[in-house]
């Protein structure tokens, strides 16, 4: 919406109709991973979906530029992910649950939350500060923190074999319009795993923490309780630091609907 004018320009759908080239994207991702309790990690699941493995937590900052369907611009993300199962009545997936994910252009928000149903939220999400060897990364939403991370000590290293699954999962619910409390529609959704993925140009791993500030109503009237749940989520053990160069990326033309 608005559809009066025509349809929105996404990776998925350019001015001439074809989908975007991909090739050129660059992407810069800065991770940092912590194992928390798996009864908490519970509780930020959707239906049908149960934990698969440990409860490893994932928060990712990344920043994108020289994408085509912005005509050469870019912007930021920042994601928080852990391991699930997919149960439904007909079908069943693994991977990574996205429950989150901030982005600092309201037009990237929009387009991948109704045509591709993804969790996104707006936040402004600042460019890294780098001195002495250590990377900060800050995202806040009306002048408020809602993530701090850091990551020092950074090597070289040939990346890691990722591990198997069957994408990327997540959770598509749009309110019925009329009727508080239910839903037009509701069912999960995957970003299956592609034979061509992002080519990796640097990786580098290292040691690192991720903070997620707490917050009021009055400083967050409509993320409050999004960003409470993720910083009371106890951090038991660090689990290492990353950051990957990598070109290419892909338009979710794949995406599609589990149930």
């Amino acid at each position: 919406m608005p559809v009066v004018f025509g349809p929105s320009v996404s990776p998925r759908q350019m001015p001439n109709g074809l989908p975007a080239d991909m090739t050129d994207t660059r992407v810069v991702t800065a991770g940092v991973r912590f194992l928390t309790d798996a009864e908490c990690l519970d509780q930020l699941l959707p239906p049908d979906f149960t934990l698969a493995g440990e409860p490893v937590v994932s928060v990712e900052f990344m920043f994108l530029s020289n994408l085509e369907w912005l005509a050469g611009r870019g912007y930021s993300i920042v994601k928080v992910s852990y391991p699930a199962r997919f149960e439904g009545r007909r079908d069943s997936a693994t991977g990574p649950f996205l429950a989150v994910l901030w982005e600092n252009r309201t037009d990237c928000c929009l387009t991948g939350r109704e045509e591709v149903g993804y969790s996104k939220l707006y936040a402004d999400i600042f460019p890294p500060a780098v001195d002495k060897g250590q990377h900060r990364y800050l995202a806040a939403v009306d002048g408020h923190p809602i993530v701090r991370m850091r990551i020092s000590d950074l090597t070289g290293k040939e990346p890691p074999a990722v591990a198997a699954n069957d994408g990327v999962l997540h959770y598509y619910y749009v309110p019925k319009i009329g009727s508080p409390g239910e839903a037009a529609v509701e069912h999960a959704v995957i970003s299956p795993e592609v034979p061509d993925p992002p080519r990796i140009r640097g990786f580098s791993s290292g040691s690192g923490d991720v903070e997620f500030s707490h917050a009021t109503f009055e400083q967050l009237p409509t993320q409050f309780m999004i960003v409470n749940a993720l910083a009371n989520l106890p951090q038991l053990e660090p689990r290492g630091a990353y950051v990957i160069e990598a070109e290419g990326g892909r338009t979710y033309v794949d995406q599609r609907a589990l149930y």
